[in-house]
C-alpha cells in the first residue's frame, strides 16, 4: 500500500542561503531589465529624431521634379515606425525579466508562493523567447553561409 502522507517531489522549502541567492538573482534581473528598458527608450527617441531628420533631408535637398520624393519621405517614416515597433517588442521582452526579478524579490522577502510561481513563469517565457530568437539567429547565419 502507498503511504498517503508522503510529500510530492516539488514540495520543498528554501533555506536562508538559497533565499539570499534568489534575492540577489532577482535584484540583478531587475537592474538588467531597468537598464535595458532605459536604453530602449533612449534608442526609440533617437530613432524618432533620425526619422524626422531623414524626412526633412529628403524633403529639402532633393529637387521637386522627382516623382520619387514622396516615396522617399514615406519610406523614411515607414522605416522609423518599423524600428519603433521592434523597440516596443524588445521592451516587452525586457519587461518579462523585470517581472521575474520583482516577483522573485517579493517571494523571497515575504515568502509568497504565488509571487514565486509568477516569477518562474515569467522567466520560463523569457527563456523560451530567448531560445526561439537564438535558433532564428543560427538559421539566418546558416542561410547566409549557404548563399
Amino acid at each position: 500500500m502507498e503511504n498517503t502522507n508522503e510529500s510530492s517531489l516539488f514540495d520543498f522549502s528554501i533555506d536562508n542561503i538559497a533565499a539570499n541567492e534568489l534575492n540577489t538573482a532577482g535584484k540583478w534581473a531587475k537592474r538588467l531589465a531597468i537598464v535595458s528598458i532605459t536604453c530602449i527608450a533612449l534608442l526609440s527617441i533617437a530613432f524618432i529624431f533620425m526619422g524626422i531628420a531623414f524626412a526633412d533631408i529628403f524633403g529639402n535637398y532633393l529637387p521637386r521634379e522627382y516623382s520619387q520624393l514622396v516615396s522617399l519621405q514615406s519610406s523614411g517614416i515607414v522605416f522609423t515606425i518599423i524600428l519603433l515597433i521592434i523597440m516596443v517588442l524588445v521592451a516587452l521582452y525586457a519587461s518579462l525579466l523585470y517581472k521575474f526579478g520583482n516577483n522573485l524579490i517579493k517571494a523571497t522577502m515575504h515568502q509568497v508562493q504565488d509571487a514565486l510561481e509568477i516569477a518562474f513563469n515569467s522567466f520560463k517565457l523569457y527563456l523560451k523567447i530567448t531560445g526561439i530568437l537564438g535558433i532564428l539567429g543560427i538559421l539566418i547565419t546558416l542561410l547566409n553561409f549557404l548563399n
